[in-house]
């Protein structure tokens, strides 16, 4: 089966749920702020929860939201060595869009390029193989790069490399320090 090509087409007052244009598959995920399949989270704290949302949406081909996937979830999971991701890793895909708000990214503090997987059971690779031509993107999962920053003041390295907050009443002064000080 091919997908068809279609030129000089308008379509008027479309309102299905599948989309506002054409029927599709979902066929990949996307950050719903850049559109993009690759998202890149900076100064991420090792063991300490991320301080903002990560919003995704599931697109078809053409790179239309697919509002038909609601029984379906996102989950987000550790691709390298030594990492790993704690909170609530799946999130309800509702209206094709998904919201995760409660993430720990664990990877060694400092440690950069650490990869994560965001993968959805909604998109079908076989029906995908059949749909897109073979020069086609055949992109299936969001990539989610975190960089890490090193513990800093007011912060500790643990020894599973990971920063934990001084406990109240205590500090710390140093960027990377081990111990907190009354």
């Amino acid at each position: 089966m091919n997908r068809p090509t279609m030129t000089n087409n308008q379509f008027y007052n479309n309102s299905a749920v599948y989309g506002d244009n054409v029927a599709s598959y979902p066929v990949k995920i996307v950050d719903s702020t850049t559109n993009s399949n690759k998202i890149i989270i900076s100064n991420a704290v090792s063991g300490l929860q991320y301080s903002e949302s990560i919003t995704v949406k599931i697109v078809d081909f053409e790179g239309q939201v697919v509002n038909s996937e609601n029984k379906n979830t996102f989950k987000i999971s550790s691709s390298a060595q030594g990492s790993s991701i704690g909170g609530t890793d799946f999130a309800k895909i509702t209206d094709g869009t998904a919201v995760f708000d409660n993430l720990f990214f664990v990877a060694e503090a400092g440690s950069k390029n650490i990869g994560y997987t965001l993968s959805t059971l909604a998109i079908s690779r076989p029906i995908i193989e059949q749909i897109l031509l073979p020069t086609d993107e055949k992109e299936y999962s969001n990539t989610i790069t975190a960089l890490f920053r090193e513990c800093q003041p007011g912060e500790v390295v643990t020894a599973s490399n990971q920063c934990r907050e001084c406990a109240y009443g205590t500090f710390s002064l140093r960027w990377g320090a081990t111990d907190c000080t009354s």
